[in-house]
């Protein structure tokens, strides 16, 4: 398995507070399955602001820790990127990248409402630089748990999607659990991940979500893994899911 989405580098952010707490989590990680994981640390300008500098020798010193340990996994350097319409600037300054300098980026949305056009517009900005970008957690988000099609817009402008593992068992709720459902469904997702922040709750084992995922779709998980693969070595992944169907008003009231 690779993990797409994790908060192990220390001391940075909302995740690992130090060095132990973060080898303990890769070591939950790896025995838990994993063999690869994307460090992504929160960059929020204003709120969580690290260097690539300081993220590369985080991620140095957590590689050599780990091998050192004799944890097999292999570490990758990132980061989940806030979505601002300043995106295009901090790109150019150098303080946001992609996923281990691949044509790949990892970006978050606000969690409540926002404008689908606004965001594709500002974003394509980075498209035009070659940067494919990847929604972290759409699931997750207030404007597609309310109106689930507003996802193909997205779609329709090339981006890719990345899934929390925990929104699927429900660990943040009944109606991400079903929005996570019906994405999974329609195979919306291009990879996933555990968003881990810590080692007892929101940890790097990502076993239950992936028999949740195997359940819904079972032809899925290969696809995800082998699409992990080909982003880690910068080769291009296209979307191949379905686009979202507007749900049925009567049957709606009947299931809800």
């Amino acid at each position: 398995m690779i993990d797409f989405h994790s908060h192990i580098v220390y001391g940075v952010d909302d995740g690992a507070d130090d060095e132990n707490i973060a080898i303990e989590m890769i070591k939950i990680a790896s025995c838990s399955g994993t063999k690869k994981i994307v460090a992504t640390p929160h960059f929020k300008m204003g709120k969580f602001y690290v260097s690539r500098e300081t993220i590369n020798k985080k991620v140095k010193y957590l590689k050599d820790e780990s091998k050192n340990r004799g944890i097999n996994i292999e570490i990758y350097a990132g980061q989940e990127v806030y979505y601002s319409e300043d995106l295009l600037e901090y790109y150019r300054q150098g303080e946001i990248d992609t996923i281990e300098n691949t044509r790949y980026m990892l970006i978050e949305l606000p969690m409540g409402e926002f404008s689908t056009e606004d965001v594709i517009n500002n974003i394509y900005e980075l498209q035009i630089k070659g940067i494919v970008p990847i929604l972290a957690h759409p699931e997750r988000y207030k404007t597609f748990i309310n109106s689930p099609t507003l996802i193909n817009r997205f779609i329709e402008e090339g981006f890719l999607f990345q899934l929390n593992v925990g929104s699927a068992v429900g660990d943040f709720g009944g109606k991400v659990k079903k929005t996570a459902e019906t994405f999974i469904k329609n195979g919306i997702y291009s990879v996933f991940g555990s968003d881990a922040h810590h080692v007892d709750y929101r940890n790097t084992d990502m076993t239950r979500g992936v028999e949740v995922i195997e359940k819904i779709n079972p032809k899925y998980l290969p696809k995800l893994r082998r699409n992990g693969e080909k982003i880690l070595r910068d080769e291009l992944v296209g979307f191949s899911g379905n686009l979202i169907k507007k749900r049925n008003k009567f049957l709606s009231l009947l299931f809800p």
